[in-house]
């Protein structure tokens, strides 16, 4: 019995400006990295629910910068989505798959891989609340209770992902009561368990899912940096510069006169001269950085940071934004941002 994944976009709010899975973190649009972390766990055959208005950009996306080895198919989702939820059930037949929200990555994928038979139709991933919050979110709490584990030490949250055993999904979508809006692991933990069958609940490491918030991106970007730094063969420093740690620089990507502290990443055709650029940064294409200090940031492709004076950290630089500093009189700090930017000047 294969494994097969499903990728479901999640609807669009107005928290984000165009589609969260098509937002670009670690020089990739999001889904891009959703999809190599099923190709690792074992999938090697998924098809994506998502809006019909969607499916241009996403297809165009995809194709040009997923680079994971798996077959991919797109399903189109309609006002309710039951079409589309019965050609998913269709497309996995009485296989096993994951079920994944595309704004979304898991820590700890390898716990996934295989999961056992007898771990029944359905297995639930939860992870540990954030420090400090000591509490069970609603949905995971039905879920352990409905498993038949005591919710109040787990201090958990519910994951927008889950195992679904072979035909399950199928079965589930054949009674009409599961749409794919979204990844909704409590309604279906709930018919299964209608019909006898309790879930099962599995703890990964860590849930990051994107729906706006530039907090999120970051810690996204920081997780996939540290995710991806570790199968990146060493980096020979360019003439003049210094590389500490693991960095990866595209071969049309120009380094000079800087250094690079890794985990970071510079993509192609980007300019980094005179530069410091601090762990955990992201640099896609096209970029241009000059005589700037950068660290904990994700920088979209075209922007250009110029001579601003001062070190940008945690912060992130939309497409074609341009931040530079006016050395002319009367003296000014000039800022072009893109729509949603936020700039705050301390």
């Amino acid at each position: 019995m294969s494994l097969k994944g499903i990728v479901v976009s999640p609807p669009q709010t107005g928290r984000v400006r165009g589609p969260s899975h098509l937002q670009r973190v670690a020089n990739a649009p999001l889904v891009c990295h959703v999809i190599a972390g099923l190709a690792r766990m074992g999938v090697g055959e998924l098809a994506i629910v998502i809006d019909a208005e969607e499916r241009e950009e996403s297809q165009r996306a995809i194709e040009a910068d997923c680079t994971a080895a798996v077959a991919v198919q797109y399903i189109e989702r309609g006002p309710r989505g039951e079409p589309a939820a019965l050609t998913a059930g269709a497309f996995v037949g009485s296989d096993r798959c994951v079920l994944q929200a595309a704004n979304g990555v898991l820590a700890c994928e390898q716990l996934l891989a295989g999961p056992p038979a007898e771990e029944g139709d359905l297995t639930a991933l939860v992870y540990r609340s954030a420090p400090g919050n000591g509490s069970i979110g609603l949905a995971a709490r039905r879920v352990a209770r409905l498993a038949g584990i005591d919710p109040e030490g787990l201090m958990t949250e519910l994951a927008d992902a889950c195992i679904l055993g072979g035909g399950v999904l199928e079965r589930l979508v054949a009674g009409g009561g599961f749409e794919l809006r979204g990844v909704d692991v409590l309604t279906a933990a709930e018919l299964l368990a209608a019909e006898g069958s309790a879930p099962g609940v599995r703890r990964v490491d860590g849930w990051l899912e994107y729906s706006g918030e530039a907090e999120r991106l970051l810690a996204i970007n920081h997780l996939l940096l540290d995710s991806a730094a570790a199968g990146w063969p060493l980096c020979e420093p360019p003439a003049g510069s210094r590389i500490e740690g693991p960095v990866s620089v595209h071969p049309s990507a120009s380094v000079r006169a800087s250094t690079i502290v890794g985990p970071a990443i510079i993509g192609p055709g980007a300019l980094v001269a005179d530069s410091y650029i601090g762990p955990y940064t992201s640099i896609d294409a096209g970029v241009q950085i000059e005589g700037a200090e950068i660290e904990r940031s994700v920088i979209l492709p075209g922007a250009s940071i110029m001579h601003i004076g001062g070190r940008l950290v945690g912060s992130v630089v939309g497409r074609e934004t341009k931040i530079f500093r006016d050395f002319s009189l009367p003296r000014a700090l000039r800022l072009n941002v893109g729509d949603g930017g936020e700039v705050a000047l301390c």
